[in-house]
């Protein structure tokens, strides 16, 4: 685990942002673009759980350096974490905030799964194995509001924000100081890039074939089968609509 700042000087007030998202849903380039939407100093970490309920020493030294500098924005970052572990999250984190949001993530299930296959395949670690759609469908719930661990939050739908630029103002306008997109076709370096493209497309990240990945992976065992799950279906339906992908996994074998 690593953090990323901008150094400044301390005793300023701070906007703390709680950001919780799976994997392969396109957590980097939208917490990359958030703190984009800030033109103060700013400072990011990944943490877990776990790290809060231990008192780590990664969360010490997330705690004191947050509160001792001089930072508009800190974004924390848990990923794949149990939806009932987020309920641990106690805000704010900081002494110094002023400000709290929290955000969710959620990518459709027909591309993410696409993506998460992809990735174990090609990168093979266990913490891309155990992208399970059961994992998904925590998410879908807590998205939906049928559980509420984390709380009170914004919930972003990945797909509109990469395809749409009034949902991507409307979420600045909610989160920061100013609407920019000038990270928007950047490929983190983080994370290895896209699952399929990897740094392929840097400097033109738009032109990825995001929304349509479940195409290349029909021919995948067990892929489409797996996703012909009536409570995916329902909740994918409810969040994201009824698009081609849904019709396509929709249809009775």
């Amino acid at each position: 685990m690593h953090s990323k700042y901008i150094y400044s000087q301390p005793n300023k007030q701070l906007h703390e942002i709680i950001f919780a998202g799976i994997e392969r849903s396109g957590n980097h380039p939208i917490f990359n673009w958030i703190m984009d939407q800030f033109s103060g100093p700013k400072y990011h970490s990944w943490c877990h759980t776990e790290d809060i309920m231990g008192n780590s020493q990664l969360f010490r030294n997330i705690k004191k350096t947050v509160e001792t500098d001089n930072f508009e924005v800190a974004l924390i970052n848990f990923e794949n974490e149990i939806t009932s572990d987020l309920a641990i999250i106690n805000t704010p984190m900081f002494k110094n905030s002023s400000k709290v949001t929290k955000i969710l993530l959620l990518r459709d299930p027909f591309n993410w799964f696409a993506s998460a296959q992809n990735s174990y395949e090609t990168i093979c670690t266990e913490r891309h194995k155990n992208l399970s759609l059961s994992l998904w469908k925590m998410y879908a719930r807590e998205f939906l509001g049928i559980t509420n661990f984390f709380g009170t939050k914004i919930c972003v739908k990945y797909n509109e924000w990469f395809k749409n630029i009034e949902y991507r103002k409307t979420l600045s306008k909610t989160i920061g100081n100013r609407f920019s997109d000038k990270l928007l076709d950047r490929i983190c370096g983080d994370g290895g890039g896209s699952s399929f493209d990897r740094h392929d497309y840097q400097g033109r990240a738009r032109e990825m074939k995001v929304l349509s990945r479940w195409k290349q992976c029909l021919d995948k065992r067990d892929y489409v089968s797996k996703l012909r799950d009536n409570e995916i279906l329902e909740m994918s339906y409810r969040i994201f609509g009824a698009d081609e992908a849904y019709h396509f996994f929709s249809q009775t074998t």
